[in-house]
């Protein structure tokens, strides 16, 4: 795909955003939301430490959807990249994550019997 500025439905799994300007860099976004304001990724996995190559996975991935959401201006602000765990996280990736620039969402759900 050729670097743009359209966000485009990509499958049932989520939206593509290709980085406008210089070298073309593509993310997957699981959900955007709120007008395209809020790019969400979903995460359902095991609790893992910063010590975890599924840390250094994430770190990397998010750092892309943080490069890529700053070059795709929705009025006058960039998307906010949100990390949702739902089965939880540890304090010390969440507060990771939060450093990057993402926001948090680490609570396992619980659902009605």
């Amino acid at each position: 795909m050729a670097c743009g500025r359209v966000l485009r439905s990509l499958l049932p799994r989520g939206n593509i955003a290709a980085a406008p300007h210089g070298p073309c860099a593509q993310v997957t976004v699981d959900v955007v939301a709120c007008d395209g304001l809020w790019w969400i990724e979903i995460k359902a996995t095991t609790l893992f430490g910063l010590e975890s190559s599924a840390w250094a996975s994430l770190r990397d991935q998010a750092s892309r959807l943080l490069r890529v959401a700053a070059q795709h201006r929705v009025g006058a602000h960039s998307p906010r990249v949100l990390v949702v765990f739902t089965a939880g996280c540890t304090v010390e990736v969440a507060t990771a994550l939060s450093r990057l620039g993402c926001a948090v969402v680490h609570a396992a759900p619980r659902l009605p019997p």
